[in-house]
C-alpha cells in the first residue's frame, strides 16, 4: 500500500471500456472509528474501505484515487483536492489540521464524515473526570450499533476524555426463566442487544463505567389480565411490573455480583412518572425490590457492595407531589442517588433542574441523612435534540448526517447543558444520545451513520477537555440573566480560570450564512476582562483583541465560547449567584471529580424482607394523571361516593426466600409531607397484625378509611402505610418499610 502512495497516480483513468464511473455505486466506510480523533498538527492518516454496489448489465470500478475536500465547523471549505489513492477496497487519507471539527466529504461518492482535532485523553495526564457521561444505549433501546461496533465506539469516547456512560440491559435475555441459570452473554436476534458480559468486560479493558437501567419485568414474570392486582390502568404499562417481586429483585442482585466493579449503579427503570400512568409509591416499590436485591449480593460478596442504586429517572415536567411521595416513601433512605432528565433550553437548566436540587435537599434533609447526589442522565434540548423530520408528505428519514444548521443547533444546545449541569452541582451529566437512531420520525445523535464524530460530539468533547479539574467558582461580572451566560470554572489552585460564554435562546436563522462580522459589536461579546485565549465551541482559536477602551472583543460564531482568562478575573466575578447557591446545596457535585454516586456509603441499611404496596384494583380505582404536560400520575381517585368507607387493600410481599413470621401493619390517613394537612396529625390510624407464610409471597390486608375526614375544604389526602417486624434481619436488629400515597377524592359518576 505504501508502494501504491508513490506510483498509484499512473492508474487514472484505466476503467475499461465498459466500466462507468457511478456516484450512487460506489460507497466508502469507515474502518477505524478512534481514528477520526486526530492529534492538533500531526500527519494523520485516516483509513477507508471502498465498495461497490453492482446492478445487472453495469460494471463499476472503484477509481484508483478518491478526492476529498475538508470544511471546518462554521462550514468554510478549508481544503479541497487532498487525493487518497486506493487499493484493494482501501484508502487511506492523510490530514495535518489545527484545532477543531471538520467535515470530510468524499468527492466521488458525496459522504461526509466528521474529525475531531483535538489532544487525545491519554495526552491529558489526569484520570477521567466522573461528571461527564454520555447516554450510549448500547444494548437497546436508543441502540443501532452491532456488537462488533462497541469497543471502536467506547474506544472513540474514551479518547475524548469521556469515561461514563448510560446503558438498558434487558434482564429477560439475562434469565429465560425464574427457576433458569443466569446467561450474562447471551446472543440477540440482530446482534443490537445481549453480549452484556462482552460489553462489561470492555469496560473493565477500556478503564469504563456504566449506568445500567433495568426497564420492564420479564415476560414470564408479568401480572396477566386475570390477576387480582394488575396494578396498572388501561393507559398503562403492564411489562414494568414483576409479578413476583422476591424472583425479580434476585436478577438485580446476580448483575450486582458480577459487573459490581465497573458499575456507575442500576437505575431503576426510566421516566416512571411519565409514562407508566401510576403515582409515585408504586415506583417507591419498585425500587425496594433493586435494593433487595443489590444487598443480598454485598452480603455474597465484598465487590457488590460499591454497586449504588441510583432512582427517580424523573422527567421535567414531574409534579411536585409526585416528588413529596417518592420522598414519604423512603427515597432518602433506600437509594444512593438520584436521576433526572432534563431537556429544557440552556438558559433554563439552572430554574428547571434547580427544583429538583432543592426537593432532594429537603428529602434528604428530613430523612437525615447527606445529601444524595442527583444525576442527569439525560441531557439536552429538547428543540436541537433532532433533525430531518418526516414530513406531511411522509419523505424518508434517517439521512446520513444532519445539515450543517441543524448539526451545529444540536452542538450548541448538548454543550451548553453540560456546562450549565455541572455549574449548578449535579454529579454526573449524561449528554443525549452517543449512538445515532432514529424515533418516531426523528433522528438523534452525537455521532452519524457512519459512527464518525458530528459537530455535537465535537462541543461536548470540548465541554470536558475544558473543564476537566475544574469547579465553579462564579459568573463574568453582569453575565447571568437570560440572554446568556458568562460561567467561570478554576482548578482546585486556581492558576488556571476559563469561561464558558452562549447566548440565550436558539435562534437558526443566524446561521444560515455569514451573519456575524469578524468582530461583532454589542456587550455580550466584550468585556473589561484579561482575556488570554479565545475559542469556538468545537476548541479552534478565534481571533481577539483588547484595547484600554473597548476592553476585550472576539467572534462568538458558535453562539458557545471559551475564554482563558488570567487569574486576577477572579477578583471580579459575581458570586454568589443562582448556580453557587444550588452548587453547594447539591454537596458540591459540580467540583472536578467531587461527590461521588456512593455518598451514601456511611448510612447503615437494615434492609426490610417485607414490603408493602397498594393493591391498585382498576376497576374500584382511578389514577389522576392529567396534571402535567406528560401526563404524569399524581394520586389516585377515588368518587366522593366511596370515599368515606373506601377499602383500602395492601399486598405485603415477602422479599425472603425461606423465613416469614409477624408483620405489624400501619395505616395514618393524612400523614404525609403532600398531605393539605401537612405538619398536623394524622385524622386516623389502622393497625393489623398478620402473619406471612414462609418463603416469598405475598399476602393482602384490608383497611376501611375515611378519605373524607379533615380534607378543610380540599381533595387531596395523604396515607402512610408501614410494615414493621424483627425476623429476616441479622442480628435481630428490627425493620419498618413505609409507603406513601395521595388519594384524590372526584364527583361520582
Amino acid at each position: 500500500l505504501e508502494e501504491f502512495f508513490h506510483h498509484g497516480r499512473t492508474h487514472r483513468g484505466r476503467l475499461g471500456p465498459f466500466a462507468t464511473l457511478h456516484r450512487d455505486r460506489i460507497h466508502t466506510h469507515c474502518c477505524i472509528f478512534t481514528e477520526f480523533v486526530v492529534s492538533p498538527g500531526v500527519i494523520s492518516r485516516i483509513q477507508f474501505n471502498v465498495s461497490t454496489i453492482e446492478s445487472p448489465g453495469i460494471v463499476t470500478v472503484i477509481p484508483p484515487v478518491l478526492h476529498f475536500a475538508l470544511t471546518d465547523y462554521r462550514g468554510h471549505v478549508v481544503g479541497g483536492g487532498i487525493e487518497a489513492a486506493t487499493l484493494n477496497g482501501i484508502a487511506i487519507l492523510q490530514v495535518q489540521l489545527t484545532e477543531g471539527y471538520y467535515d470530510v466529504e468524499c468527492n466521488e461518492t458525496g459522504q461526509s464524515f466528521g474529525i475531531i482535532a483535538a489532544l487525545p485523553f491519554e495526552e491529558w495526564g489526569v484520570p477521567h473526570d466522573t461528571r461527564f457521561a454520555v447516554l450510549a444505549g448500547f444494548s437497546q433501546i436508543c441502540n443501532t450499533a452491532q456488537v462488533s461496533e462497541r469497543e471502536p465506539l467506547l474506544s472513540l469516547l474514551a479518547k475524548i476524555g469521556i469515561g461514563r456512560y448510560r446503558d438498558f440491559p434487558e434482564m429477560g435475555l439475562i434469565r429465560a426463566n425464574a427457576t433458569a441459570p443466569f446467561a450474562f452473554d447471551t446472543v440477540s436476534a440482530g446482534d443490537l442487544s445481549g453480549r452484556m458480559d462482552q460489553l462489561h468486560g470492555l469496560n473493565r479493558e477500556l478503564g469504563l463505567a456504566v449506568l445500567d437501567c433495568f426497564v420492564g419485568a420479564e415476560s414470564w414474570n408479568r401480572p396477566t389480565a386475570t390477576d387480582k392486582w394488575n396494578r396498572y390502568d388501561g393507559n398503562g404499562l403492564p411489562w414494568k411490573w414483576p409479578r413476583n417481586l422476591g424472583v425479580e429483585s434476585d436478577g438485580y442482585s446476580a448483575v450486582a455480583e458480577r459487573w459490581g466493579d465497573v458499575e456507575i449503579g442500576l437505575e431503576v427503570d426510566n421516566e416512571f412518572d411519565a409514562d407508566a400512568h401510576l403515582p409515585a409509591d408504586q415506583y417507591a416499590v419498585l425500587m425496594k425490590v433493586f435494593r433487595y436485591g443489590i444487598d443480598a449480593a454485598a452480603a455474597r460478596n465484598a465487590t457488590a457492595r460499591a454497586v449504588p442504586l441510583v432512582c427517580g429517572t424523573l422527567t421535567d415536567a414531574v409534579h411536585t407531589a409526585y416528588l413529596n411521595a417518592l420522598c414519604d416513601s423512603q427515597l432518602a433512605t433506600v437509594c444512593d442517588a438520584v436521576s433526572y432528565h432534563s431537556y429544557t433550553d440552556p438558559t433554563n437548566v439552572q430554574d428547571d433542574t434547580g427544583r429538583i436540587i432543592q426537593w432532594l435537599q429537603q428529602c434528604s434533609a428530613g430523612a437525615g441523612v447527606p445529601m444524595l447526589p442527583l444525576h442527569i442522565s439525560e441531557s439536552g434540548a429538547d428543540f436541537a435534540l433532532r433533525w430531518n423530520s418526516t414530513d406531511s408528505s411522509g419523505n424518508p428519514r434517517g439521512l446520513p448526517r444532519p445539515t450543517l444548521d441543524q448539526d451545529r443547533a444540536y452542538a450548541y444546545a448538548s454543550a451548553a447543558h453540560q456546562i450549565e449541569n455541572i455549574a449548578i452541582g449535579v454529579s454526573t451529566t449524561y449528554a443525549f444520545n452517543f449512538v445515532y437512531y432514529e424515533e418516531s420520525g426523528l433522528n438523534y445523535g452525537l455521532t452519524g451513520h457512519d459512527r464518525t464524530p458530528l459537530r455535537s460530539l465535537a462541543a461536548l468533547a470540548t465541554v470536558v477537555r475544558f473543564l476537566t479539574e475544574k469547579e465553579y467558582v462564579g459568573d463574568l461580572p453582569g453575565k447571568s440573566g437570560t440572554e446568556g451566560r458568562g460561567r467561570v470554572f478554576a482548578n482546585a489552585n486556581r492558576t488556571e480560570v476559563v469561561a464558558s460564554v452562549f447566548a440565550g435562546s436558539w435562534a437558526a436563522d443566524e446561521f444560515s450564512g455569514e451573519v456575524r462580522p469578524e468582530t461583532p459589536p454589542g456587550p455580550m461579546w466584550s468585556w473589561s476582562i484579561p482575556i488570554t485565549g479565545a475559542y469556538g465551541a468545537d476548541g479552534r482559536e478565534v481571533h481577539f483583541s483588547c484595547s484600554a477602551g473597548a476592553g476585550c472583543q472576539w467572534g462568538n460564531y458558535d453562539k458557545l465560547s471559551w475564554l482563558r482568562l488570567d487569574p486576577s478575573v477572579l477578583e471580579l466575578l459575581d458570586n454568589p449567584t443562582v448556580a453557587s447557591t444550588l452548587n453547594e446545596a447539591a454537596g458540591g457535585g459540580g467540583r472536578a471529580n467531587g461527590a461521588s454516586v456512593t455518598g451514601q456509603a456511611s448510612i447503615q441499611r437494615v434492609t426490610p424482607p417485607v414490603i408493602v404496596q397498594m393493591g391498585y384494583d382498576n376497576s374500584t380505582t382511578g389514577v389522576d394523571h392529567a396534571q402535567t404536560a406528560f401526563g404524569s400520575a399524581v394520586a389516585y381517585t377515588v368518587p366522593v361516593a366511596q370515599a368515606r368507607a373506601y377499602t383500602l387493600t395492601m399486598l405485603v410481599h415477602n422479599l425472603h426466600t425461606t423465613e416469614g413470621g409477624m408483620v405489624n401493619v400501619s395505616v395514618a390517613v393524612g400523614a404525609g409531607s403532600h398531605s393539605t394537612k401537612a405538619g398536623s396529625a394524622p385524622t386516623s390510624v389502622h393497625t393489623s397484625s398478620i402473619t406471612v407464610a414462609l418463603g416469598r409471597g405475598v399476602t393482602p390486608v384490608s383497611f376501611v378509611i375515611d378519605l373524607t375526614a379533615g380534607m378543610n375544604g380540599g381533595t387531596m389526602h395523604s396515607v402512610t402505610t408501614s410494615t414493621s417486624g424483627v425476623w429476616g434481619s441479622s442480628g435481630g436488629v428490627g425493620w419498618e418499610d413505609r409507603l406513601g400515597m395521595l388519594f384524590e377524592v372526584v364527583p361520582s359518576a
